[in-house]
């Protein structure tokens, strides 16, 4: 099973490689946005030392975007 920052991690790698692959410019800058907010909630979390993030400490992109947090 992987841990939060793995998935985290995992999430950003994939927004840049597709920010890479498209000719779309607003969709790249969206995605390499993404990325560095995944980038940035890795950052933000409280991670033991198995680089599990505490409950209660997700801080990525979707839950900004759903309105349950605000923004960082």
């Amino acid at each position: 099973m992987r841990t939060l920052i793995e998935v985290y991690q995992h999430q950003a790698d994939e927004c840049a490689r597709l920010a890479k692959k498209t000719d779309d410019p607003k969709r790249r800058e969206t995605l390499l946005k993404l990325a560095a907010e995944w980038t940035q909630a890795i950052q933000r979390g409280s991670h033991d030392s198995r680089g599990r993030i505490s409950r209660g400490t997700y801080n990525g992109p979707e839950r900004r975007r759903a309105g349950k947090m605000p923004p960082p």
